[in-house]
């Protein structure tokens, strides 16, 4: 889950959803010579393996996101911007490489909280390609 903002402390996202992100960036600090515009705030809301625990960790992910709905609209306003991304990572090697399904209720839950949605597609490796290669190799849609 991502959340940006013009002046929202990110601190602030980390009480309401009783989470650590995994990246942060206040509105206003430097990174180098760049005076950063937007608060961002990037944290993860589920994690798991299999279509059993995806299917779980989505429900679980909107349910967290729901129960904050009025602090969300409060705080985000019409200038924030929410943004859930649903990430899969698969072995390349098994044929089929990614198919999910977003039922309507889903959707429209979504919609809802006025959240945009990223599913990010990436390919598994191994821990000695993990030393090689990039961190985040993702295919966007």
């Amino acid at each position: 889950m991502t959340l940006r903002h013009p002046s929202l402390d990110p601190s602030e996202v980390s009480r309401a959803f009783d989470l650590q992100p995994i990246f942060s960036l206040k509105a206003g600090s430097r990174v180098g010579e760049v005076l950063q515009k937007w608060s961002v705030w990037h944290g993860l809301l589920t994690q798991g393996a299999g279509s059993d625990e995806y299917k779980e960790g989505l429900k679980k992910a909107i349910l967290h996101i729901e129960s904050r709905q009025e602090w969300l609209r409060d705080s985000l306003g019409d200038e924030g911007e929410l943004e859930v991304t649903f990430g899969f990572y698969t072995d390349l090697n098994d044929g089929l490489l990614c198919e999910s399904q977003f039922y309507p209720e889903l959707l429209l839950r979504l919609s809802k909280l006025n959240a945009g949605m990223k599913v990010q597609v990436g390919r598994m490796t191994t821990k000695r390609e993990r030393q090689v290669e990039p961190a985040s190799r993702s295919l966007r849609g």
